[in-house]
């Protein structure tokens, strides 16, 4: 029986992906000098402060009003750009009436998901009794850090590492998230180094 569910917050509980599409579309009208962006380039910038974005897309602070209009038209309507996935809020009950504590990991500052909360009037965020941003812990995700933070804060216990299942393909990677000072490889990194050793031995003549 579980006892606590950690969710990600954008991609999970949210769709925030036509605002992120928004903003890469706007810079690319503001900026149309500068070299093209992918989308992956912009999805940081929805984790991000609007101090944070300014600075990490090299937009002077007083261009931000005219690179906000670019992107989302002049009303400023954030929220009408991010929506919660359909049945989460459902999902979301049904776990509280199972007596499961809920909890947020998110890779945005605290600053960042303050102005998210500020979007919605929906009451989704007061589901969760512990939200764990990346300012709170030293290493960020994909280390374990903040799901430890938000054991800790919700008197959660365990004798065992957190551990990461990872399904690419029809192979499954299994990783314990363990994260020491000096430590090289992260879970990510890990990953990858397991994918190319598959690969490897695959090529090997037999």
């Amino acid at each position: 029986m579980y006892k606590m569910i950690v969710f990600d917050c954008d991609g999970t509980l949210l769709d925030s992906s036509a605002m992120i599409a928004m903003i890469q579309k706007g810079y690319g009208s503001m900026f149309p000098q500068r070299k093209k962006q992918p989308y992956a380039f912009f999805i940081p910038c929805y984790y991000m402060s609007d101090e944070e974005n300014l600075a990490y897309l090299q937009i002077p602070k007083s261009c931000k009003r005219q690179f906000e209009e670019l992107c989302f038209g002049k009303c400023g309507d954030f929220s009408s750009h991010t929506h919660i996935f359909v049945g989460i809020q459902e999902l979301l009950r049904q776990l509280l009436d199972d007596g499961i504590a809920l909890g947020i990991a998110t890779s945005r500052n605290t600053t960042a998901f303050l102005e998210l909360q500020s979007m919605f009037d929906a009451d989704i965020f007061s589901a969760f009794s512990s939200i764990g941003t990346q300012d709170v812990v030293k290493h960020t995700k994909p280390a374990p850090d903040v799901l430890y933070y938000i054991m800790e804060q919700t008197k959660q216990t365990t004798k065992s590492p957190v551990v990461r299942e990872y399904k690419i393909g029809d192979i499954t990677y299994i990783v314990k998230a363990v994260v020491k000072d000096g430590v090289k490889e992260d879970a990510a990194t890990k990953v990858r180094r397991l994918i190319q050793n598959d690969l490897n031995r695959e090529k090997s003549p037999v």
